[in-house]
């Protein structure tokens, strides 16, 4: 079987194979990624789940760490009212600027001498209600000084608190007037209108190094005696929660600090972390306590609390967590907790899944009777939904989040889709191919009767090699032309400059549509014109030896008296009817207009000094019109020929505002010059003082200093009569057009504006038309001058442009 038929089947072959590969590299993918997310789904539930209570509060194990990090991105996101630098405070032994206070305020208590108080008393302040049960490893009480209450929780071997020698009472009775002074000043540095603190603190208390906890809430401001009292009770049943504890708190976190320092240590800075005792995102401040020879040291401490709109924060965490916030009436008692089931209960749950997870848990903790010691956080995993954690971010809000656990899919509709695009793909292939053949048998037989027909009609057919030049082949009647295979085809241009940078610029062009383009041929002994139609070749034709590097053309001769002449006709036509509608407007515009009016003057006044000025005007208008048109098509810049200085243009202002005057007082000359529908047709109000109001308003704020040049003597004049007249012509009657010159001083510039009220609105058929616009713009375009532009809006007609200006150098200045 010859080679060419068995090609057919090695693609089919390399299809199989590729296919055959493809399958084993998506079952390779399919194993190792399920591996990955298997991986990554273990390592992220064991992060999350290995810890249920940090070690000390600003430890970040599990959930922690991540609702930190998720706070930052929350509060760096936005604006949301929250201390940047504290958000953001990293340093955790230097202290933010709004701290400064409050931390000299706690170095210089620390450093104070002991004062011991002369009675302290400790009271049952739960009288209320029944006695609470002893604590297992603790004592807590409560100790009265001066109407101020304290907490204190300590170890049972430290023994009772009305023993006065021992070292743990003489610790607590040296710290209790130190509380009571910071707290004091605490409250002065938030006294509004001015507050130097204007945070909350919500306890300050000292830690003793052998665990003992003194605490002295702090109520809101303009708390009264029962409130200050409710806070108090509510600060001793938040320290009873954890019985099991000997300590409540890690000496760890509190005792950084080097007492052997002969110099005052620097206060400590906490950051940011959820408070045990319920008041949310708090941070704490510490400095040392230093006990006198012989004694116990501590620290002192204060907790700022920090308002967060929680429901915000919660609606701003990404998915696919699920986040709600929950409120429970109860508080977490000290036994007998179970928080799932509390949590399930309250309320109605916006998501099922994560109602599913608490439910679960829920189930979990009443079959096994599992109970919690209270905690501000807890942890769970609910099966296939996922793992639950839940802050406590107030003292009766929790912050519910569940993190799904979402099983692996693997893209089956994506395979399939995959799979059924390639077996189309393998069905357009084929019918594309056998489209193919059947094109070819089929262009082959066209070709040939376009050959045939090429040459009965006797047109050239070439096949050119661009990257040579020369022709591969030629049909008969391009051979009888002597353009046959071999000849470069550059060579029929006769060296002709023109023509060859034409030709070499249509080989580059990229418009398809501009690949028929005509030259000049030198063929036959004679020079003949033909349009050359060329295409690239699209599939290889073996019958002419044409490839996809090859172009294929056609040339079409042209008789130059027979066939050109009907487009150059109209051609020439055009261009003699602009010139002549040029000239006329020159004419119209100017010298006609202003011939009229000194026919019209040396007719009733005979000579004057005005008829003087118009009869120079008159001849510098013809020689500027001259000048326009021997310049038409001369490229810009051309060298100057005068100065145009403010001077100029008030007076050549002053002789147009005279003209108007004339013709304004004349309605035989106003009738002759076709304005009698223009702005000199009605009078124009008289002025405050009863003044004639002249016809144009003029506003010139041009410095004397600054000047411009212009190329033609008498050009400036122009274009500004040609503006003004215009707007006098064509504006309403009785109304005034106005001209205003301003100097741009940082673009140098300087620039004029006319305007004019009109009748009728543009699109309107009785609307008249501005003349001259085309000599305006080319008197631009020769001047350099910029920004030429014309705009009829709302019944006002605008002309403005803009020229360049130089300021002119005193006699005496230095350069």
């Amino acid at each position: 079987m010859p080679l060419k038929k068995l090609t057919p089947y090695f693609l089919y072959l390399g299809i199989g194979l590729f296919v055959a590969l493809l399958a084993l590299t998506l079952v390779s993918i399919r194993q190792d990624w399920q591996a990955r997310v298997q991986s990554g789904k273990a390592r992220a539930l064991y992060e999350l789940v290995r810890n249920s209570i940090p070690n000390r509060p600003t430890d970040t194990p599990g959930a922690i760490a991540w609702l930190n990090g998720e706070l930052q991105r929350y509060l760096d996101r936005a604006d949301r009212g929250f201390p940047a630098d504290i958000a953001q405070w990293r340093d955790y032994r230097s202290i933010p600027d709004e701290f400064q206070e409050l931390g000299r305020l706690l170095a210089e208590r620390g450093e104070e001498p002991p004062v011991l108080p002369e009675a302290v008393d400790y009271p049952d302040l739960d009288d209320a209600g029944a006695r609470p049960e002893k604590l297992q490893f603790r004592d807590q009480f409560y100790a009265v000084w001066e109407d101020r209450a304290f907490v204190v929780t300590r170890r049972k071997a430290l023994g009772p608190a009305d023993v006065p020698t021992s070292p743990a009472n003489r610790f607590l009775r040296r710290s209790i007037p130190n509380l009571a002074a910071i707290r004091q000043r605490i409250e002065a540095l938030a006294q509004p209108p001015e507050p130097r603190f204007p945070h909350q603190a919500v306890r300050v208390y000292t830690l003793c190094e052998d665990g003992m906890l003194t605490i002295l809430p702090i109520p809101p401001a303009g708390a009264d005696a029962e409130t200050q009292r409710a806070v108090t009770l509510r600060e001793g049943k938040e320290l009873r929660k954890l019985p099991k504890l000997p300590n409540f708190v890690s000496n760890e976190f509190f005792f950084v600090f080097d007492f052997d320092e002969t110099r005052p240590a620097r206060p400590f800075f906490s950051g940011l972390y959820l408070d045990l005792g319920g008041q949310g995102l708090i941070a704490t401040l510490t400095a040392p306590f230093a006990a006198p020879e012989g004694g116990l040291d501590g620290v002192l401490g204060v907790d700022v609390a920090f308002s967060l709109d929680w429901a915000d924060f919660a609606a701003n965490i990404e998915k696919p967590l699920v986040v709600e916030l929950a409120t429970l009436a109860a508080r977490p008692q000290a036994s007998g907790w179970q928080p799932w089931r509390a949590l399930r209960d309250v309320g109605q749950r916006q998501n099922p899944r994560l109602q599913r997870a608490l439910a679960r848990l829920a189930r979990s903790e009443s079959e096994e009777r599992r109970f919690h010691n209270p905690s501000p956080i807890y942890h769970g995993v609910a099966g296939e939904e996922g793992a639950l954690v839940a802050f406590q971010v107030n003292l009766d809000t929790w912050m519910i989040i569940l993190f799904p656990q979402t099983p692996p899919a693997f893209p089956v509709i994506s395979v399939v889709f995959l799979a059924a695009l390639f077996i189309l793909l393998l069905a357009g292939f084929e019918w594309n191919r056998q489209e193919a053949q059947r094109a070819r048998r089929k262009a082959v037989g066209e070709f040939e009767e376009k050959q045939s027909l090429l040459d009965a009609m006797q047109a050239p057919l070439m096949v050119i090699d661009p990257n040579t030049e020369k022709v591969v082949y030629g049909n008969r009647a391009a051979l009888q032309l002597g353009i046959g295979p071999g000849k470069v085809f550059k060579e029929l241009l006769g060296g002709d400059p023109e023509a060859t940078a034409h030709y070499e610029r249509m080989q580059m062009t990229d418009d398809p549509n501009r690949r028929a383009y005509g030259l000049p041929l030198r063929v036959g002994g004679e020079t003949r014109y033909a349009v050359i139609r060329s295409v690239a070749v699209q599939a290889p034709i073996g019958m002419i030896h044409a490839d996809e590097r090859h172009r294929l053309g056609m040339i079409f001769f042209i008789e130059p008296d027979a066939d050109l002449a009907l487009y150059t006709r109209g051609l020439l036509q055009r261009a003699q009817d602009e010139e002549r509608a040029r000239l006329a407007s020159l004419l119209d515009h100017g010298v006609d207009t202003l011939a009229r009016v000194l026919c019209r003057r040396l007719e009733r006044y005979g000579h004057s000094d005005f008829t003087q000025w118009l009869s120079r005007y008159i001849q510098r208008r013809i020689r500027v019109s001259a000048w326009v048109l021997s310049h038409w098509d001369v490229k810009s810049p051309l060298p100057p020929d005068c100065v145009i200085e403010a001077a100029h243009a008030r007076a050549t202002l002053a002789r147009l505002e005279q003209v108007f005057r004339i013709v304004r007082d004349d309605p035989e000359l106003r009738a002759q010059l076709h304005w009698n529908n223009g702005v000199l047709a009605a009078p124009l109000s008289p002025g405050p003082d009863g003044a004639e109001t002249p016809a144009m308003a003029v506003e010139m704020a041009w410095p004397e200093d600054f000047c411009f040049t212009c190329p033609i003597a008498g050009g400036f004049g122009l274009f500004l009569g040609e503006v003004l007249i215009n707007a006098v012509r064509h504006g309403e009657p009785g109304s005034q057009p106005s001209l205003t010159v301003a100097l741009a001083p940082v673009r140098r510039e300087l620039v004029f504006r006319a305007v004019n009220r009109v009748v009728d609105a543009e699109d309107s058929p009785t609307a008249k038309k501005y003349g001259g616009r085309a000599m305006l713009v080319r008197l631009a375009d020769l001047f350099q001058w910029r920004g030429l532009a014309f705009e009829r809006r709302d019944g006002v007609f605008t002309v403005s442009w803009r020229i360049p200006a130089s300021e002119r150098a005193h006699d005496r200045d230095s350069d």
